[in-house]
């Protein structure tokens, strides 16, 4: 499908649904930040709600009202600063019969931001579905979910695409000229969302590549209040905050392989452990803990 770009087997989990008309109750997209679960989301939606043949080039009335995202049938809910009442209205909306369409549809995105109550109340509906409803959640943390939440939903995984695949859709497809695309692709790191949302604005790749670059060097520094200065600096951020440790790992990364093609074992165990942190930073960030004790956390562990 052209709104679905990598993701293969997630794809094949969809195409057959469609072919055999065995849509799950509920589904669990859980994968990295910005690597297509909320665009492959709306599409399933759009497939389950078209009146027509849910082609790639549909014009139907229905397709139209799910890209405006105005369908009755489809229900929308960011859980970043939802609480319980969004979730029981969702929870209200999916008990109607469909209005238009064969189904109701809910799209939750970042399901992980919940609260343990709001998971709680709509913990109900997912045991005893409707018929005509389809539930698609996505995370980027399944581990922090409710076991009794992930083992009612079919569970399908997300993950970085290549960075040729990046490359060749922002050349080809938006037409963002090659030493650009190539920088972009760098920076997303496998993350085709980032890379568009990147393209879309004027942020300078190789910028980006240099903070990824001073990171490592601040990383390895002795120093305390270099290591201060740069995570107050990181944790400023206000637009793509979450984004930022996938954008220092990507160059993190390349560094770490031209390090070995070079074979200077004794730089590897430094970046590796930059790796590390940074992982650990992600994972901090993804439960809300404070930007600026997370990024001040990953400087501080090389000491």
């Amino acid at each position: 499908m052209k709104a679905i770009i990598g993701n293969e087997k997630a794809q094949k989990i969809l195409s057959d649904s469609v072919k055999n008309e065995t849509f799950s109750h509920a589904y669990l997209f859980s994968g990295p930040v910005s690597v297509g679960k909320t665009t492959f989301a709306i599409e399933m939606a759009r497939t389950l709600l078209c009146k027509d043949d849910a082609g790639e080039d549909c014009a139907c009335p229905s397709c139209h009202l799910v890209a405006s995202m105005s369908h009755p049938d489809l229900h929308y809910l960011s859980s970043t600063g939802a609480g319980i009442e969004e979730v029981r209205e969702i929870t209200r909306q999916l008990a109607m019969m469909p209005y238009q369409s064969s189904y109701r549809v809910a799209v939750i995105t970042h399901v992980q931001d919940l609260t343990i109550q709001a998971l709680n109340s709509f913990l109900k509906t997912l045991e005893e579905p409707k018929d005509n409803t389809v539930i698609i959640m996505t995370t980027e943390n399944k581990a922090t979910l409710l076991s009794t939440i992930v083992s009612r939903t079919r569970q399908v995984s997300f993950g970085p695409v290549a960075d040729k695949v990046v490359f060749e859709y922002l050349n080809q497809e938006l037409g963002v000229k090659k030493e650009r695309a190539k920088d972009l692709s760098i920076v997303a790191a496998g993350r085709l969302g980032m890379a568009v949302s990147l393209s879309e604005t004027e942020v300078d790749a190789n910028a980006q590549i240099r903070d990824g670059e001073n990171f490592l060097r601040v990383f390895r520094s002795d120093s305390i209040v270099d290591k201060l200065f740069l995570a107050a600096k990181l944790a400023s951020v206000k637009e793509g905050l979450r984004e930022q440790i996938p954008a220092i790992s990507a160059t993190v990364r390349r560094i770490l392989l031209a390090t070995q093609l070079q074979k200077k074992e004794s730089e590897l165990g430094d970046i590796v452990s930059a790796l590390d942190a940074l992982a650990a930073g992600d994972e901090l960030l993804r439960k809300n803990i404070n930007p600026k004790l997370v990024f001040e956390s990953v400087l501080l562990r090389s000491i």
